[in-house]
């Protein structure tokens, strides 16, 4: 559903390495990148490692454009914060702040208004179209190909409808942002992007820049909830766990010094990972305790496989269940405990772990199709939970009687979020808000 009837099947995540044999392509291309070929699946890869990449990901207008977006969460969660001092749910906001991030990566824009963004609304409603296409189970077409040749007249047949509606959200998402940026390269005022770094240097045909157009909007589908969704599990576990709050608090206050603007200490920065081994450990933790995806996204099996007794016949499609080896016992013991001690060497330093033990690698997929964007969103997840665990003590949020609102731990949706819940975020020193401002005199003046 999500692949050929919606069109996800153009970009990285679900495109595949050859068709199945009953493929019939719901968008024709003439291209020297077909839809399911191997070329097409290796151009993209390659492009978006370049762009995006560990290396790409450790240049300094990359590093400069997290942290501006980050600091503009900080200015907006002390705004919120005084004007809700019982509490209030982060979720939309933290939401946004995503999909800043990734828009300014991507295509160069800066979103200004907290509500009815244009692009910001374009992606949530082709968003909300791939999460339903991609729930496993949700359509029968996904299990009985065959359907798709069904008419849409066809009682039953309703799922045709609503795979034309999410194609052309989709294709909103595609074209828009896309053309924006195109608009401004032809008129010398583009920012630096992905987009517009990739269409100077490697698109030189309608083909080549439909591929720049798919990475993109790869990139935002795979980004925005799946971080939203961490950063809320973050919040979740500390209101949980406020002892794994306070010493990862310590060891921040040990490299920066205490938050206060009269000491002269700073925000933490993307170079300071190096140096904090239990946020590190903090943040693995969080990407397994409770997975973004918990089902990831489907497979084809290329050849006859035996798997504990199990055959499984070549084109079988398998879905990993992340969910359940980030909690099984041998691996993780005590799996539904929050730990980050599970990843430290006597408390200190990280553990060297194998891809296969490691949450920062199995949280974005597996195999070829491992999710492209896995070190922006690794990154920039780091540098929003460090920093507001400087700035800021995460409690519970109050009811009218002045008593603690407990948190309910309950998760739904194909990429799984929380269920909505209240804290407060309270400034861990007076000098708090000056600190942001100091850090943030040069990012509000943001290209539109």
């Amino acid at each position: 559903m999500a692949g050929e009837l919606v069109g996800w099947d153009l970009g990285i995540g679900y495109a595949s390495f050859a068709p199945s044999s009953d493929y019939q392509p719901i968008v024709k291309l003439e291209s020297p990148y077909p839809v399911h070929s191997n070329v097409r699946f290796r151009t993209m890869r390659k492009l978006s490692h370049a762009a995006i990449g560990p290396q790409g990901c450790a240049k300094p207008d990359m590093i400069a454009m997290q942290e501006q977006q980050r600091t503009r969460l900080l200015t907006k969660i002390v705004q919120l914060g005084k004007r809700h001092k019982e509490g209030c749910d982060f979720e939309e906001m933290i939401k946004l702040a995503s999909a800043s991030l990734v828009l300014k990566i991507t295509y160069g824009y800066q979103v200004i208004s907290d509500k009815h963004d244009k692009l910001v609304e374009i992606a949530d409603n082709a968003m909300a179209g791939f999460g339903a296409a991609a729930s496993p189970g949700a359509f029968w077409v996904d299990y009985l190909p065959i359907l798709k040749r069904v008419p849409a007249w066809f009682p039953g047949a309703g799922f045709k409808k609503a795979a034309q509606q999410m194609r052309a959200a989709r294709e909103r998402l595609y074209d828009i942002p896309f053309e924006l940026v195109k608009s401004k390269m032809a008129s010398r005022t583009v920012p630096p992007s992905m987009v517009s770094t990739l269409l100077a240097s490697e698109a030189h045909s309608p083909a080549d820049e439909e591929l720049v157009k798919a990475i993109a909007a790869s990139l935002y589908s795979a980004s925005v909830e799946t971080t939203q969704s961490s950063l809320m599990s973050f919040l979740l576990a500390m209101l949980l766990h406020p002892d794994v709050q306070r010493r990862a608090q310590a060891e921040l206050d040990a490299l920066l010094g205490l938050p206060s603007s009269a000491s002269g200490s700073r925000i933490p920065s993307v170079h300071d990972r190096v140096n904090l081994p239990y946020i590190n450990a903090l943040v693995k933790e969080v990407w397994r305790w409770n997975p973004s995806v918990p089902v990831g996204l489907p497979h084809r099996v290329t050849q006859d496989d035996v798997y504990r007794g199990f055959f499984i016949r070549k084109g079988t499609i398998v879905y990993p269940n992340i969910w359940s080896m980030f909690h099984d016992p041998e691996t993780y013991p005590s799996p539904f405990e929050f730990i980050p001690d599970r990843f430290l060497n006597d408390g200190s330093t990280l553990k060297a772990l194998e891809k296969t033990a490691d949450p920062s690698w199995i949280a974005f997929g597996f195999g070829r199709r491992i999710c492209p964007g896995m070190h922006i969103a690794d990154s920039s997840v780091f540098l929003y939970i460090a920093s507001m665990l400087y700035l800021f003590d995460v409690v519970k949020a109050k009811d009218e009687d002045g008593g603690d609102i407990e948190p309910k731990v309950e998760y739904d949706g194909f990429i799984s979020q929380p269920s909505p819940f209240k804290c407060r975020l309270v400034p861990r020193s007076a000098e708090v808000e000056e600190m942001i401002a100091r850090e943030g005199q040069d990012v509000f003046g943001g290209v539109e």
